[in-house]
């Protein structure tokens, strides 16, 4: 067991370090082949159903397919109904193809707020690669929907370290969200997150206070920040046993700070 764990981890940061290269796989699928298209458009067309697990199926293929699915999906976004423009921005995320940002950046001038707040949450994805991304997310930490400003801080995770960032995110503060929108700890723990990518170290003992709070929701939102943030693996920190309790796992802070390095290099 030791030897198969290992094996699995040097093959998931081998994944994680390659995942976006070019030449990856040998043979890829032609995004304009009709067949394909046509295939594509389906698969997309599955993001629109309410059916749980056939959702989760399709946006594992998405994350599996990549680049080649994306104008399926951007074009099933475009006319899609609102409830189903959350799924299609979910599974424009997982393909992590940096055009897909365009149909997300779209979908932040969605009349309702839960759309704009599903795709200002997974620009993150995107954010490190497209100063348009980050501009748009700045730009929504002011939306007339509390839930928008709370998801574009979340988005604002995946922006690379830069003054003008930096300067919104001290700008807005959590007395200043509580003041507009109430309290709410999860933008708290965006802001934190969001600081620790762009000022370091610093900020890591006030996230780890929260991966070993007492309050499993609390464990949850810190880890999925954090993990989302810094590309960790899942499977570095189990959120759901309380700490001291058996089985319970505490976070490697020292993975946890080396992946900050690499997220923090220029």
């Amino acid at each position: 067991l030791p030897q198969r764990f290992e094996a699995f981890e040097a093959l998931d940061a081998w994944w994680r370090l390659h995942r976006a290269d070019a030449e990856l796989l040998a043979t890829m699928f032609e995004r304009d082949d009709p067949a394909f298209r046509e295939t594509a458009l389906a698969l997309a067309t599955r993001l629109t159903q309410p059916k749980v697990l056939e959702l989760m199926i399709a946006k594992d293929a998405c994350e599996i397919l990549g680049a080649a699915v994306t104008p399926a999906l951007a074009q099933a976004v475009a006319g899609a109904r609102p409830g189903a423009q959350t799924e299609l921005a979910r599974a424009l995320a997982r393909t992590r193809d940096p055009a897909a940002a365009a149909a997300l950046l779209a979908l932040l001038r969605a009349p309702q707020g839960f759309v704009r707040a599903a795709a200002a949450e997974v620009l993150d994805v995107y954010a490190g690669r497209d100063p348009a991304v980050v501009t748009a997310l700045v730009a929504a930490l002011d939306d007339s929907d509390c839930g928008v400003r709370v998801a574009a801080m979340k988005g604002l995770a995946g922006a690379p370290p830069a003054p003008a960032t930096l300067a919104a995110v001290r700008t807005h503060d959590e007395a200043q969200h509580a003041e507009r929108c109430g309290a709410d700890a999860n933008f708290g723990w965006a802001r934190t997150t969001v600081l620790l990518v762009q000022e370091g170290a610093v900020h890591w003992p006030a996230l780890e206070r929260g991966l070993l709070h007492d309050d499993r929701v609390v464990r949850r939102t810190a880890w999925d920040l954090l993990r989302t943030a810094l590309d960790l693996p899942e499977h570095l920190f189990d959120p759901l046993p309380a700490p001291g309790a058996a089985g319970a796992r505490l976070i490697d802070g020292a993975r946890v700070l080396a992946a900050l390095e690499r997220r923090r290099a220029p």
